[in-house]
């Protein structure tokens, strides 16, 4: 059965690894593994953004935007009680996400991006606490081009590792 690809909507030969028409790498059976909340460090100090999801698929991880900076806002309107809120909508609006095909969820919204796994040169992970603070698990991304950060909310690190490990291997480090 011919596919289609995700890029130019061609129709792609049973078989091909790339798109005749616009040279797309074809992704067959990619699926999404696991999608986690968190904030990405930017910038030379590592400046948070908590408005990200991560999703882990058997290919790539997918940065994808959740949304405004609603968290913060709803911890000053409402406490504690509307930070919480403001935590499950997140997951929830994750969760819809988490239903598309992984090219679907790169394109939902501009500011997503991807991090194909060979790209990895390294990937470390460790787990991550403050008194009172939501992230428990520190993961960095090296690219030979770029270092990613991110810190994601509430999940047990060994899940997190487990993860990783499954996708890529040897070049986990766990600190």
């Amino acid at each position: 059965m011919p596919l289609e690809c995700d890029r130019c909507g061609s129709i792609v030969p049973e078989g091909s690894a790339f798109c005749p028409k616009c040279g797309e790498p074809i992704r067959i059976n990619e699926k999404v593994l696991g999608i986690m909340i968190g904030e990405e460090l930017l910038g030379k100090r590592f400046r948070p953004d908590p408005r990200r999801s991560i999703f882990f698929t058997t290919n790539r991880l997918i940065v994808a935007e959740r949304g405004t900076l609603k968290e913060f806002a709803s911890f000053f309107a409402g406490g504690f009680l509307g930070y919480w809120l403001a935590i499950r909508s997140d997951k929830k609006k994750a969760e819809k996400l988490k239903q598309l095909s992984p090219e679907a969820i790169l394109k939902a919204d501009e500011e997503n991006y991807e991090l194909p796994y060979t790209t990895a040169s390294d990937v470390e992970v460790k787990k991550y606490s403050r008194l009172m603070w939501p992230y428990s698990t520190e993961i960095r991304f090296k690219t030979q081009e770029k270092e990613h950060k991110f810190r994601l909310k509430s999940i047990k690190f060994r899940d997190v590792v487990d993860l990783l490990h499954s996708v890529l291997h040897e070049k986990v480090s766990v600190t």
